[in-house]
């Protein structure tokens, strides 16, 4: 037991102590103690050991066993937070890494002009961001395109860029000020042509960042010659109403299921295909 309180009171002090004293960076402190931790690895593995070889030995010592098991407990805990706390400081570093390059694309993008009004197939102008650090701020697949960024906002960083498809989708992806991830989003449905089905996806962002999507799709049938009807026989819709908040977080606002009725009364006029 003595050797336990021993054990505990070192790994939570010792450490500190020798922190403070060496004022040395964080990466110089855990590669102090890479072999300490090792050794309390290797630890954890005799002690499994041991309780096994106690165990097999069907040795009724409960006293042993318990002060063996609670030992393993002890160092395991240690281990575990020594563990998280290199855990945040990797995620620290990722985050300031993503922060400075955050500052160098805000002096480089110009700022969306709102409103901004998007149907698919139309081109805007962009800035493409393809660089390795990029994978930070627009997610793992890139390239992609910057249309602008949103410049006056005291909580958040706001980046408006396309993602490549058969046509491009518009998104959106926001960060607080320690460059730490708010919201990343897709604003738009991709859209499929062809002589069977027509679609239609429009996005609106207005200047006090409310964002309405709408989206309808319809289906055609082909006549005896192989030629598809300019009349639909059915029809999917809806209207997606949404914002960015004070915070940066993008919050829906609501979305509603337009009926086959309601977009029968206008359809999208469709080239009449044949088969």
């Amino acid at each position: 037991m003595h050797r336990l309180i021993f054990i505990f009171v070192l790994c939570l002090f010792l450490p500190k102590f020798h922190f403070a004293q060496q004022n040395v960076s964080a990466k110089q402190y855990w590669e102090l103690y890479a072999d300490s931790l090792a050794q309390q690895k290797a630890r954890i593995d005799s002690l499994k050991q041991e309780l096994s070889n106690a165990e097999q030995s069907q040795l009724k010592n409960s006293r042993i066993i318990d002060s063996l098991r609670k030992e393993q407990e002890w160092l395991r805990a240690i281990l575990d937070n020594y563990n998280a706390q290199i855990r945040n400081i990797a995620i620290e570093n990722q985050n300031q890494q993503r922060l400075t390059h955050i500052r160098k694309l805000y002096s480089q993008y110009h700022a969306i002009q709102l409103p901004f009004h998007y149907q698919t197939s139309d081109t805007v102008s962009y800035i493409p961001a393809e660089e390795p650090l990029d994978t930070l701020i627009f997610g793992e697949y890139i390239p992609v395109y910057v249309i602008g960024i949103l410049p006056d906002t005291s909580n958040y960083y706001c980046f408006f860029y396309l993602i490549p498809a058969d046509d491009a989708l518009p998104a959106v992806a926001t960060f607080n000020k320690k460059g730490e991830l708010i919201s990343r989003k897709l604003l738009i449905e991709s859209c499929w042509k062809g002589a069977e089905s027509d679609c239609e996806s429009i996005l609106r962002i207005s200047p006090t960042l409310e964002i309405n999507f709408s989206y309808r799709e319809y289906q055609y049938d082909a006549d005896d010659e192989g030629y598809y009807s300019n009349t639909p026989y059915e029809a999917a819709g809806y209207i997606e109403t949404s914002k960015i908040a004070s915070n940066g977080e993008w919050i829906l606002i609501e979305r509603i299921e337009q009926s086959q009725e309601e977009l029968f009364k206008n359809p999208i006029i469709h080239d009449i295909w044949r088969d």
